[in-house]
């Protein structure tokens, strides 16, 4: 992920009560993430329902072509959040 879209992601994942952030005593600018315990219990569950989505999704495809696709989609993932900022609010729209 490219660092603005990081941002968004993380503020979203905390604002649902997913993670929480604690800067370091020595560093300041360091941010450290956690998973609260809610988000810990749903990892377990996830987790397993992940690796099976994947196993079904890259069936056939070479480490190799499922390392390709990971990469041309994180970069259509990058266009889009691109495309997100600088698209108008909705309440913004006339219809």
């Amino acid at each position: 992920m490219r660092e603005p879209t990081t941002v968004v992601a993380l503020k979203g994942l905390e604002k649902v009560g997913f993670i929480t952030r604690k800067k370091t005593s020595e560093d300041r600018r360091k941010t450290f993430i956690f998973l609260t315990p809610h988000a810990k219990k749903l990892e377990l569950v996830l987790a397993p329902m992940n690796a099976d989505i994947h196993e079904i999704a890259t069936r056939g495809m070479s480490d190799e072509e499922v390392e390709q696709l990971q990469t041309l989609m994180r970069r259509v993932i990058g266009n889009l959040a691109d495309e997100t900022r600088n698209l108008s609010v909705l309440s913004d729209v006339k219809a």
